[in-house]
């Protein structure tokens, strides 16, 4: 599978429409349907922007090895830099983290108890 066509599986897997995640990684929509499309190639700095906003494994967005999603799940970042996306983003994250085994659920809680903290948090600001 291409580069281009992990890029589209990951914003399927985070159901994110194409201006929604366009924007997340600050690229137009018109060019993230052509990258998914494979008419161009991803950038550098898309390639950062794309593994620091969602946590995602650069070898596995780039040669298709290893898991797709970092360890530690990185919403903070995320909602600093996108706070009108917090929301959304953050039930997707959560909708595809429950998805996981059983023997994840631990984790998936103390992931959801650092969500809840970050989102009191934001409340506050």
């Amino acid at each position: 599978m291409s580069i281009n066509k992990r890029v589209l599986e990951l914003r399927k897997y985070l159901k994110l429409n194409q201006s929604l995640f366009s924007k997340s990684i600050r690229i137009s929509q018109s060019a993230l349907s052509q990258i998914e499309k494979g008419t161009i190639s991803l950038s550098f700095e898309t390639i950062r922007n794309i593994s620091v906003t969602y946590n995602i494994n650069c070898n596995w967005l780039i040669n298709g090895k290893g898991k797709m999603i970092e360890e530690n799940i990185g919403t903070n970042t995320v909602n600093e830099k996108f706070p009108e996306y917090k929301n959304q983003i953050n039930e997707n994250i959560l909708t595809k983290m429950l998805d996981k085994k059983d023997n994840e659920i631990e984790k998936l809680s103390q992931e959801i108890g650092k969500l809840k903290y970050i989102n009191e948090q934001l409340k506050n600001k």
